[in-house]
């Protein structure tokens, strides 16, 4: 009996230092609706980009038909952005209205973007993708704070803000 319980100690202290057991980090910042009442309504900015890496060997990866997000650049969306996308700190579940101020939209198949109808502001963009080098997962996300203005297309290359060891979706390379 003393086995079994030994083995089990051992098992949960394992998987929490690896993660397992990890909570997320309470939220900060407060959603405040005046921060994100000029990004309420449709605007005349466009935003376009490209989402792509450089592998070690110097050969480009395109971010192909991946979900590109765009967030306004509010505090709450700040401390998201830092905490969670750059640092990748587990954060606790958002406020809902966070959720529906995300615009996403899908990279073409070399990692092009576009988000129309904006309103002028700044925003957070942000992208993740895999490939794999040899049987190893690469797995990175990109991410850049750009403004857009009425009536102007501003141009954004997301560049690598964190590329974790861990990778949620399992890609396989076998």
């Amino acid at each position: 009996m003393k086995k079994i319980a030994l083995i089990l100690s051992f098992s949960l202290l394992i998987m929490s230092c690896a993660g397992g057991l990890a909570r997320p980090i309470q939220r900060t910042a407060v959603f405040n609706d005046d921060e994100y009442l000029p990004y309420s309504k449709p605007g005349k900015a466009v935003i376009t980009g490209q989402a792509f890496a450089n592998t070690r060997s110097g050969e480009i990866r395109y971010a192909s038909g991946r979900n590109i997000s765009l967030h306004p650049a509010t505090s709450y969306a700040t401390e998201y952005y830092n905490l969670q996308v750059v640092q990748g700190k587990w954060l606790s579940n958002p406020d809902q209205r966070f959720i529906t101020f995300e615009k996403k939209t899908t990279s073409d198949a070399t990692g092009n973007f576009e988000f129309k109808n904006l309103p002028a502001g700044k925003y957070y963009v942000v992208a993740d993708f895999s490939w794999c080098a040899g049987r190893t997962p690469q797995y990175i996300i990109l991410g850049a704070l750009v403004e857009a203005k009425d009536d102007e297309v501003t141009k954004v290359i997301p560049l690598v803000v964190r590329s974790p060891v861990y990778y949620e979706e399992r890609i396989s390379c076998y």
